[in-house]
């Protein structure tokens, strides 16, 4: 089972960063082995996108490396662009894969559209399942760098692909409890984490 999270950070004039964290723990069906050294979240070093992925692993964990290390997603395209070309990746590796060797899996995709106070963060969540049979993309938050109001709370920025997609988590209003917890994760033995800010990606 994984353990798998993203929320946003904000410094003093808003919303600054989107983070995806998960552990590294990776175990087989009908088995107690288990190993501790996967990865299971990726960023992008060309775009403002990053991944994390949970349930079975060899779909994700084939695609997601070749989008973050090859030069599959456009620095030049926006976001929902560069997340179709994510579901379209998955759905062809997923739609070949022998029925008996299908597993179900979701993937988190965090990106940034714009630089600086002008930026908006995306989070999908796209999910397979042999049952079905297709990839499930859903918007799970639109928000721009401005919309934090007095509560801490993030708000949706305009409209989105589907009407009840929201951005509402409870954000601390401390930047420094945020960088402790980013500490921690990249210390931490048995997890992993990454992130976009409002910089400029190289």
């Amino acid at each position: 089972m994984t353990s798998l999270a993203a929320w946003p950070g904000i410094d003093s004039r808003g919303l600054s960063t989107l983070y995806i964290v998960a552990d590294s723990r990776i175990s087989w069906p009908g088995s107690l082995d288990h190993w501790d050294f996967g990865a299971k979240v990726f960023a992008s070093a060309l775009t403002p996108d990053i991944f994390g992925f949970y349930g079975d692993i060899l779909v994700p964990s084939m695609v997601l490396p070749r989008l973050v290390e090859g030069p599959l997603l456009d620095p030049v395209a926006n976001a929902q662009e560069r997340h179709d070309e994510l579901v379209k990746a998955l759905r062809q590796s997923s739609d070949t894969l022998p029925v008996a060797r299908r597993g179900a899996f979701g993937v988190l995709h965090g990106e940034r559209n714009g630089e600086g106070m002008k930026s908006t963060r995306y989070l999908w969540h796209t999910h397979w399942s042999p049952r079905h049979g297709s990839i499930r993309p859903d918007l799970v938050c639109h928000c721009n760098r401005g919309a934090i109001n007095d509560s801490g709370k993030s708000q949706p920025d305009g409209p989105s692909r589907r009407s009840s997609s929201s951005c509402r988590y409870p954000l601390p209003r401390d930047k420094t409890a945020n960088d402790r917890l980013s500490e921690s994760l990249a210390q931490s033995d048995v997890g992993s984490h990454c992130s976009i800010s409002s910089r400029r990606s190289r």
